[in-house]
């Protein structure tokens, strides 16, 4: 098992390093990207059908989830992964940009 405070201190690593190379935050108005819902993509006994996500909507959804629950519930901690899976992949694809390994906007 990996810890979650092992797992804490990966995405604290990240985050540090993208700072450190000038990433100041994220456009939530960058739009809307593929995905794949989360139950769908463990099941590899069969092909999951794509969605779209919205930036702006997880970035809403995750502020409501927060808002709504001072210590998020097991129950509900779902919710906010699935949206921030959404906020991490675009924190991904603007360092690929700014590294110049990826096309799309600055």
């Amino acid at each position: 098992m990996v810890p979650m405070n092992e797992i804490r201190a990966w995405a604290n690593a990240a985050f540090d390093a993208l700072e450190a190379a000038g990433a100041e935050g994220l456009e939530p108005a960058d739009g809307g990207y593929w995905m794949l819902d989360t139950v769908e993509a463990w099941d590899l006994s069969r092909l999951p059908e794509p969605m779209t996500g919205d930036l702006a909507d997880d970035v809403g959804d995750i502020r409501r989830d927060l808002a709504g629950f001072a210590h998020i519930r097991g129950e509900i901690a779902w919710h906010t992964l699935d949206h921030l899976i959404g906020v991490l992949a675009a924190l991904s694809q603007q360092n690929k940009i700014r590294l110049g390994i990826a096309e799309g906007k600055d």
